[in-house]
C-alpha cells in the first residue's frame, strides 16, 4: 500500500471518529457562546467560591444551550425543554451551572427516570414517534402536570436563546469561610436582559420547516455582531427570598465549536469550594447521567470519585404529595391571561385529537382538576 492511500485511511478514520455518540438528552440542537460574569457583590458572608466575593471578580464563562429530545438536525423551534448550562471557568476550578428554561421538570423521582426516556423515546416495535406513549406518561404520574401545563402553553415554543429564563431543577448549599454547616437549599435562576419572549405553536411549526436552526443563527449572528446577550443571575432562598447577584455577557463565539463547546462535559458535580450539593433525587440522577455519559462519549471522566460526596451529600427535604403538584399546576394556570389560556388549551386540543378515546377521558379528568373550565372546553372541542 503505498503513501497517498496510507493518508487516505488516516483522514477516513479521522472522520469516522469526529461524530461522537450523543447524550442521553440535551445533545442535537446545541448552540454556544463565550463570555464573562460580573458579580455586583460581595457574597462572603454566604459562600467562600471565590467568583462570588465582590464586583472586581469577573469570570470567564461558557454557555450552551441545547433542545431536550431532539437529535442533530433538529429544529430549534420545536415544542421542548430547553437546556441553560453556564460553565463559569474560576481560579478553583470549573463550576457548572445546569438549568432549564421552564420552572418545571417532568419527574422529580429517580426512579422515575426510566419511564420518561422510554415516553420521550421512538416505539421500539416501529421506531416511529408515538405520542400516545408521552401522554400516557402524563396520565400515569400526574406530578408532572405542571410541566406539561407550561411546555404547552407557549412558553414551550421559542425562537431565540437571547430571550430565554433558565431555571436550575435543583437546589444547591453554600458554605462560607470558616464555617461547617451548609446553608439551607438555595436556587439559581437566569433572567434576560431583553426580556423573555416565546412565539405560538404555529411560528414554530413554520419555522422548524422555514429555518431549523433559527434560535443557533439568531444567537451566532448577535454576538459576532457585537450585541453581547446579557442575563442576570438571581439566587432564591428557600423562604422565597429572591436576590440579583450578577450579571452575564456574551461576547465571543468559538473559534472551533466541536471543540470548544460540544467537547464539554456539563456536569452537577462539577463544583468549586463554597458550592455543595444538596443532595435531592435529581441531583443524584443526573450527576450520574452526566458522568456516565461522559465515559461512553468522551473516556473516564476526572474526578468521578466525587459521586461519592453526592452520596454522602444532606439530603434535601423534597414535597411529592400529589397534592403539592395540582397547586402548583393551578398556579401556573391562574397566572396565564385569557390569549395564554387560549392558546394553552388549543395546543392540548391539537395533541389530544389523535389519542384514543380512553386515554382522552383521562387526560380530560386530570385537567379537570386544574380547572374545571378548561378541561370542559377541551371535552366539547373533543366531542365526547
Amino acid at each position: 500500500m503505498d503513501q497517498r492511500n496510507l493518508g487516505i485511511i488516516r483522514q477516513i478514520s479521522e472522520w469516522n471518529r469526529k461524530k461522537r455518540p450523543e447524550r442521553l438528552f440535551f445533545e442535537g440542537c446545541g448552540a454556544g457562546a463565550q463570555g464573562v460574569f460580573e458579580p455586583y457583590m460581595n457574597l462572603q458572608e454566604e459562600t467562600k467560591a471565590d467568583f462570588l466575593q465582590g464586583p472586581e471578580k469577573e469570570v470567564p464563562v461558557t454557555v450552551r444551550f441545547s433542545r431536550m429530545n431532539a437529535g442533530r438536525g433538529g429544529a430549534d423551534t420545536v415544542r421542548d425543554l430547553r437546556g441553560f448550562s453556564v460553565r463559569f471557568h474560576t481560579k478553583d476550578g470549573a463550576f457548572d451551572l445546569l438549568s432549564l428554561h421552564l420552572p418545571e421538570f417532568y419527574i422529580r423521582k429517580a426512579e422515575e427516570f426510566s419511564d420518561l426516556v422510554n415516553a420521550l423515546s421512538p416505539d421500539p416495535a416501529s421506531g416511529l414517534t408515538n405520542r400516545e406513549l408521552y401522554w400516557i406518561f402524563l396520565a400515569d404520574h400526574p406530578e408532572s402536570l405542571p410541566c406539561f401545563l407550561l411546555l404547552f402553553s407557549d412558553r414551550g415554543t421559542i425562537k431565540s436563546y437571547r430571550h430565554m429564563e433558565g431555571y436550575s431543577p435543583y437546589a444547591y448549599r453554600l458554605k462560607a469561610e470558616g464555617t461547617e454547616k451548609a446553608s439551607e437549599p438555595v436556587f439559581f435562576f437566569w433572567k434576560p436582559d431583553l426580556g423573555a419572549r416565546t412565539i405560538t405553536g404555529r411560528e414554530a411549526e413554520f419555522l422548524s420547516g422555514f429555518d431549523p436552526e433559527a434560535a443557533r443563527r439568531d444567537l451566532n449572528e448577535a454576538v459576532a455582531g457585537g450585541e453581547e446577550p446579557s442575563w442576570q443571575l438571581w439566587m432564591r432562598k428557600t423562604d422565597g427570598e429572591a436576590v440579583c447577584i450578577g450579571r452575564m455577557r456574551l461576547t465571543k463565539v468559538p473559534d472551533n465549536y466541536e471543540a470548544e463547546i460540544e467537547r464539554l462535559n456539563f456536569s452537577p458535580l462539577h463544583l468549586v469550594p463554597g458550592i455543595e450539593l444538596s443532595g435531592d433525587e435529581m441531583q443524584m440522577m443526573m450527576a450520574f447521567a452526566c458522568e456516565d455519559g461522559q465515559r461512553y462519549r468522551l473516556g473516564e471522566p476526572d474526578g468521578s470519585s466525587a459521586l461519592l460526596s453526592l452520596l454522602a451529600a444532606e439530603k434535601a427535604r423534597q414535597d411529592f404529595e400529589p397534592e403539592h403538584f395540582l397547586k402548583r399546576a393551578q398556579m401556573y394556570y391562574g397566572e396565564m391571561n385569557g390569549d395564554e389560556r387560549d392558546a394553552l388549551a388549543g395546543n392540548l386540543a391539537e395533541e389530544f385529537l389523535f389519542l384514543d378515546e380512553p386515554l382522552q377521558v383521562r387526560l380530560l379528568a386530570l385537567l379537570k382538576r386544574v380547572d374545571k373550565g378548561l378541561g370542559e372546553a377541551l371535552e366539547q372541542w373533543l366531542k365526547l
